[in-house]
């Protein structure tokens, strides 16, 4: 089983030896109970999948939210900003809008506790289209379930389906609001790609924030696809 606890925790570890990087949060927490993956097993009509079973049993969520210093010399500041040309360095983050923030909540919490209210929003009309196909909104909207809690305007959601174990997972961006402007990929392949990115926000966006992403292939793929790819440039 992969160790994903242990993979956080060195990414931490690698991120307190950058003397441009502050550690604002980093929380880890209990397991998920059996009891609790079972609800959530029930929820979905299936077993879950190995990794996002993995994960939760290790730790039944993580937060880890770093920026770049506040204090950053000029001189230090251009250096940084010269370097990560992908990524525009954001001295000082606005409250609310971090520059690099990764939040999974308990799984419980995401799939079978929360009412998801942020997700109520007005359409025209009962139904929209989605990988090629209608659904009625109401339905759809049941279906998903934030689990990355990024900022105000975006976060990832799982969108279930029943009997699968491994939902897709998908960008929610605009508040939340839009539902089909991202590429699909699993728990997995996301897991991957913010050990590559540390978390910065502006990553999640480029990389599956893509307008009718649902019309497109599911981006599938593992740690050494996203490290060749991916690797921010103020890390290499």
């Amino acid at each position: 089983m992969e160790n994903y606890l242990r993979r956080f925790r060195a990414l931490e570890e690698e991120l307190k030896e950058h003397d441009f990087i502050e550690i604002i949060d980093f929380t880890i927490y209990p397991p998920a109970t059996a009891a609790q993956l079972k609800v959530v097993e029930s929820k979905l009509g299936a077993p879950l999948a190995k990794p996002i079973r993995g994960f939760y049993e290790q730790t039944n969520g993580l937060k880890l939210h770093w920026r770049i210093k506040p204090d950053l010399s000029l001189v230090e500041t251009e250096k940084l900003r010269k370097k990560s040309s992908d990524y525009y360095v954001v001295i000082a983050e606005y409250v609310g809008d971090p520059f690099a923030m990764i939040n999974l909540i308990p799984i419980h919490e995401s799939i079978v506790k929360r009412r998801w209210k942020e997700l109520d929003i007005s359409r025209t009309g009962k139904t929209f289209e989605f990988g090629g196909s209608s659904h009625r909104i109401e339905e759809f909207r049941k279906r998903l379930k934030p689990f990355d809690i990024i900022n105000r305007e975006i976060c990832m959601s799982f969108l279930l389906e029943q009997g699968n174990g491994n939902p897709p997972v998908l960008l929610l961006s605009d508040g939340y609001t839009d539902w089909n402007s991202s590429i699909l990929t699993d728990f997995e392949s996301y897991m991957e790609m913010l050990l590559v990115t540390r978390g910065i926000v502006e990553a999640r966006e480029r990389i599956f924030g893509q307008e009718e992403g649902d019309l497109k292939p599911p981006l599938i793929a593992d740690f050494q696809y996203w490290k060749k790819r991916h690797t921010p440039k103020m890390f290499n």
